[in-house]
């Protein structure tokens, strides 16, 4: 159930539906709305209760976590992204509790810090853990949860500026063998050393974003990707030590690469793209936007070798304009999108 309705319309609900086990209570606006009362009705009403968003309901404290911890033992999906006065003591309080949780969401809860994390080690089949902006986590918080978690599947540390490479080495040994989809975007500290240790040991890799991350080198793709073949999905847009070596790497040996983003990787040339062959890719989406040294000819290239390429973006390449673009053979529906315009083919 979605309920967007108020109090009122929840305290009718639980007298009713007593049996919920998804519940949808999220908020789209700075109204603090929720508070830590409605919660504690909820925990009190629905103890089949399996799946719970409280997504940005700002109202919401360690209180109102603390009696879902208390009373909803069966959860297993919880949603407190945004709740920006939760801190360390609720989250030990719903870890403590609810060993069977599968899916966490803590995006921009910028009180918690590595004692969270410590505290979720206890979840063992905790599956999907999403950290975005939790600003006051490090790597001894990456270290602790390794301890217990190894069935991570998904793991977002996305603008966590202080995870560096230690704490990304520990977790990915870890969860070595589930682990598939890999955020690090804007993580300023990680650089070769933790993206090589998830190449070594997390064959079931498929997403790798590392947008942002400045001292990754072509030292770092190299060594992943003569490893590493089954990668759909790889962002590296703003890793401005990455040149032509590095992107030929990984058109070589990686021949299931779907999406590629480049944005604002400012040494890359056409060059990047020798290594493509007709036939020997499934790209479909390209993303070279800021990379001036791209020109026409680079685009022209990744046209005529990629069968399956649906859409590019190339915005502010100084080398790449509408009149250029019009005369290359796009395949039909491909979608490019240059600075002041949208090319569909």
């Amino acid at each position: 159930m979605r309920l967007r309705a108020g109090p009122v319309m929840l305290e009718r609900i639980a007298a009713r539906f007593s049996s919920l086990t998804s519940l949808d209570m999220s908020q789209n606006s700075e109204f603090p709305g929720w508070k830590d009362s409605n919660l504690s009705l909820v925990a009190q009403s629905f103890s089949r209760l399996e799946r719970l968003n409280i997504n940005n309901c700002k109202g919401i404290s360690d209180k109102g976590l603390t009696a879902i911890g208390q009373k909803l033992s069966s959860l297993q999906w919880l949603d407190v992204s945004g709740c920006k006065q939760i801190t360390d003591l609720g989250v030990e309080h719903i870890a403590s509790r609810c060993h069977g949780l599968r899916v966490l969401y803590l995006s921009r809860c910028k009180l918690i810090t590595d004692n969270s994390l410590a505290a979720l080690s206890q979840c063992r089949f905790l599956e999907n853990l999403v950290l975005q902006g939790c600003t006051n986590i490090g790597d001894d918080g990456l270290i602790r949860l390794s301890e217990g978690c190894s069935s991570l599947q998904v793991l977002d540390l996305a603008k966590c500026g202080k995870v560096g490479d230690i704490g990304v080495k520990s977790i990915v040994h870890a969860c070595s063998t589930f682990l598939h989809t890999l955020v690090l975007e804007d993580c300023p500290q990680v650089g070769d050393v933790g993206v090589i240790a998830a190449g070594e040991c997390c064959q079931s890799l498929h997403t790798l974003l590392l947008g942002g991350c400045r001292l990754l080198s072509d030292f770092a793709l190299d060594a992943y990707f003569r490893r590493h073949t089954n990668l759909t999905n790889l962002q590296v847009e703003f890793c401005m030590k990455l040149t032509d070596n590095g992107i030929k790497v990984v058109f070589a040996n990686c021949p299931s690469l779907e999406v590629l983003d480049v944005r604002c990787c400012f040494l890359l040339t056409d060059m990047c793209f020798e290594t493509l062959r007709l036939g020997e890719n499934c790209i479909k989406e390209l993303r070279i936007s800021g990379c001036c040294g791209i020109t026409s000819e680079g685009v022209k290239k990744v046209a005529e070798s990629c069968p399956q390429l649906t859409f590019i973006e190339a915005k502010y390449c100084t080398h790449i304009s509408t009149n250029t673009i019009v005369s290359i053979a796009f395949l039909d529906g491909c979608r490019v999108v240059l600075d002041k315009e949208t090319l569909l083919f």
